[in-house]
């Protein structure tokens, strides 16, 4: 199958005693830059690359979303407690994932969502759901199926 590993980097950043935390998701479309609440922590996102299985990262991987979620919210958590995190994540060439049957009749596929994983991930669920229990799927396939 088409799946490449491409490497995220977040930063999980407590709220504590912070005055004005976010609280809404928000994204900095200027710099590219996710911003969540997560109960009483922020997950800040924005960096992707191509890196083979390369996982490690550095404080300087993350300084750039850090210093731009300061500025946006100079008093929403607690900056000094951030939690650096850097990972794999299966995506296509498209970034569409493959969803659906492929070889084998009693497996479903749903992977290769890449950096949008959240993000599709309960209309991609649907539609597994919708496939393993014999239904006609609620969402289109179109550029979806992994056959």
């Amino acid at each position: 199958m088409p799946i490449y590993p491409i490497k995220g980097y977040s930063l999980t950043i407590p709220i504590g005693a912070a005055k004005s935390p976010p609280t809404i998701a928000c994204l900095d479309e200027h710099n590219l830059v996710a911003i969540s609440r997560f109960g009483d922590r922020l997950r800040i996102t924005a960096t992707a690359e191509f890196a083979g299985y390369d996982a490690s990262h550095k404080p300087s991987d993350f300084a750039f979303m850090k210093r731009v979620t300061q500025e946006l919210f100079p008093d929403g958590a607690e900056y000094d407690r951030a939690q650096m995190w850097a990972g794999l994540r299966p995506m296509t060439p498209t970034n569409l994932p493959l969803v659906g049957r492929r070889r084998f009749k009693n497996l479903i596929l749903n992977c290769g969502h890449g950096h949008i994983g959240w993000t599709m991930s309960h209309g991609s669920a649907r539609i597994a759901a919708d496939l393993i229990a014999g239904r006609a799927p609620a969402i289109p396939l179109d550029g979806l199926m992994a056959a």
